[in-house]
């Protein structure tokens, strides 16, 4: 077995293994998976015997928000191996290289919707956080009251404009784990599905039929109370029609408090794997709590990837985290031991897991509480994703 990029005279084969592996792709979705597809080209990775195509693989050119910062993060898609060649290794060694691609042109971190966690968790992803999805009864929405707010309806055309507000939204908001599809997939999809879409001033509001008598809410987001009613407000107009509203909903998302009796009932959410794949640049592009100041020594374990293994440093202060490499940090000078993690384990404590949680699972040890505790301030977060890929 050999693993190398994609030769895209092969489409069709990958199309056959992944219509095998998730379903059936419809017909009319073919021209428009091929046209992204090609402009992904260099993001695909497979494994073939001679020229015979037995797994593939791609990622995403995400932007994603951490704590009122954003970097860009490859999120690891379409993963498939034909089934008649399961079980052979052809996933981990298709995963392993696509990691290393992944390293290689520069991302700071990876994430993925796993099928199946056991080859991901071997090569250092984690479980991070969920894509929480909650089924609310319009009338629940009719009676908000709505305050005069001008709405501009938008579509693909708008796309730079809406992008634009969707990335202020996360960052103003703090958002944990969030992110930005690129242009090109965006665009497709706003051009195929053509879903209601409005902007205001501080807000976007995107939302679709979803059969006969029910609607889904893809993004609502604002940073009023104003704007949110009247997104909300909005909504619920269809309430003669539509029964029930399915949305993407943060954790937090002001509509659990705006409704006279709890109405948003959380649906079960499929959960998603974080990845830091280079540990410097990520806790230097990662926000922090403003009032934490941390010093502590950490140290990480990573197999694949060794930039990230070995002791370092780690400083948090006015909102900003730094490594350092602990030969050049002076470790001696009394930040204590280190606390030891598995590459898995780093990146779920990136994500907001608890130390508690870590150290009873083997992903962490050592270190103090006092260190522990820190940690846990630092990187607190209740990481979740609106958008799955």
């Amino acid at each position: 077995m050999e693993t190398r990029p994609l030769d895209f005279a092969d489409l069709d084969d990958v199309i056959d293994i992944r219509s095998r592996s998730f379903g059936q792709i419809a017909d009319t979705a073919i021209p428009g998976w091929k046209a992204i597809a090609e402009h992904d080209r260099d993001q695909f990775m497979a494994v073939y015997e001679g020229r015979r195509l037995l797994g593939v693989s791609r990622y995403h050119r995400f932007t994603q928000f951490w704590l009122g910062r954003e970097l860009p993060m490859a999120g690891v898609a379409g993963v498939a191996v034909a089934p008649e060649e399961r079980g052979r290794g052809v996933g981990r060694q298709m995963m392993t290289a696509m990691l290393e691609k992944i390293a290689k042109d520069g991302y700071p971190l990876s994430a993925l919707y796993p099928a199946t966690t056991a080859v991901y968790r071997s090569l250092g992803w984690e479980l991070a956080g969920t894509q929480p999805t909650a089924r609310i009864p319009t009338e629940a929405l009719r009676s908000l009251e709505a305050p005069a707010v001008k709405l501009r309806r938008v579509g693909a055309d708008d796309l730079p404009e809406i992008q634009e507000m969707v990335r202020r939204l996360h960052l103003a908001n703090r958002d944990c784990g969030p992110i930005l599809f690129p242009e090109h997939v965006w665009r497709h999809w706003m051009t195929e599905d053509e879903p209601f879409a409005y902007l205001a001033d501080d807000g976007y509001l995107e939302y679709r039929w979803d059969g006969r008598d029910a609607m889904f809410v893809e993004y609502a987001g604002a940073l009023s109370e104003q704007t949110t009613r009247v997104f909300w407000a909005l909504v619920g107009t269809s309430s003669s029609v539509a029964k029930t509203v399915r949305a993407n909903l943060g954790p937090y998302d002001p509509i659990r408090w705006l409704t006279r009796d709890v109405a948003a009932e959380v649906e079960p959410s499929p959960q998603w794997m974080l990845r830091v794949v280079d540990a410097v640049a990520a806790v230097a592009g990662r926000g922090f709590p403003t009032r934490v100041v941390l010093d502590t020594a950490v140290a990480i374990d990573d197999p694949q990837l060794a930039a990230n293994s070995g002791g370092w440093r780690l400083q948090v202060v006015d909102g900003a985290g730094s490594l350092a490499p602990a030969d050049d940090a002076g470790l001696s000078a009394g930040i204590g031991e280190p606390v030891r993690f598995t590459a898995a384990g780093f990146s779920a404590l990136y994500a907001g897991v608890p130390m508690s949680s870590l150290r009873r699972s083997g992903l962490a040890a050592g270190g103090s509480d006092e260190a522990a505790a820190g940690l846990d301030a630092a990187f607190a977060a209740q990481a979740y994703c609106l958008d799955y890929f």
